[in-house]
């Protein structure tokens, strides 16, 4: 498999709390992601965050600008959460140097899941909070969507999967590659953001190992059928 150097997979793991901009951002990315930037009263987040409402203009300029150092903060947290799948990726396609062998993609494809499922289960209690703030920018978007968005943990390995089924077939339906790609998205889909609801059907506060290393077999064994089947034409 190939190697992952996990830079930080928890939020704020970084953050001296201690230091009152630190305090802030965390706070307000928590009551953001509950209960929204027009719900989120300055007076409440204040106080939560042990800071005064000064702190908050002195630091950030009001209120906005505090909910865009949140989106800052999110962006450069997925950075180093994506930029080492990105790195691989980019790896093996100069390892390919332009010719794409099935077996091998496919072999490649199924590490790249595996890699990216034990990545999420690592960070899960971090990705609350990030697909609330993502839910919330999809209904309202900010002017820092964009970029938070292309760089969503599933919008990646859609990227990257969709380039790759590209690569190895010779059609040039694209629907077709669309529809392989969504597929195989919504198999991840089912265990990465919607992790909260399979444990709460488990009646499990987390999964333990082995049910960790059954989805991820029956999600590996899901995705090479469907490649298999779109190999087939």
């Amino acid at each position: 498999m190939f190697e992952i150097k996990d830079n930080h997979l928890k939020l704020f793991e970084e953050f001296n709390l201690e230091n009152t901009r630190d305090r802030l951002i965390k706070t307000a990315m928590e009551m953001f992601a509950e209960q929204g930037f027009d719900k989120t009263s300055v007076r409440e987040l204040a106080k939560k965050a042990n800071a005064n409402i000064a702190a908050i203009n002195y630091h950030f300029g009001g209120k906005e600008g505090l909910y865009q150092a949140v989106l800052e903060y999110i962006i450069d947290y997925m950075d180093s959460w994506a930029m080492p799948l990105v790195d691989a990726y980019d790896t093996f396609l100069k390892e390919q140097n332009g010719t794409f062998e099935m077996n091998k993609t496919i072999n490649w494809i199924e590490e790249f899941i595996d890699t990216f499922i034990t990545r999420a289960f690592e960070s899960y209690e971090s990705n609350i909070l990030l697909h609330k703030i993502i839910v919330r920018e999809q209904l309202k978007p900010s002017l820092g969507f964009n970029k938070i968005y292309s760089m969503a943990s599933l919008k990646l390995a859609e990227h990257i999967i969709s380039d790759l089924l590209n690569k190895i077939s010779d059609t040039t339906d694209t629907d077709k590659i669309i529809i392989y790609t969504n597929s195989i998205i919504g198999l991840m889909h089912r265990f990465v953001s919607a992790n909260s609801s399979v444990r709460a059907e488990l009646n499990v506060k987390d999964f333990t190992e082995s049910q960790k290393k059954d989805i991820k077999e029956l999600i590996i064994y899901q995705v090479k059928n469907t490649l298999l089947q779109f190999l087939k034409g």
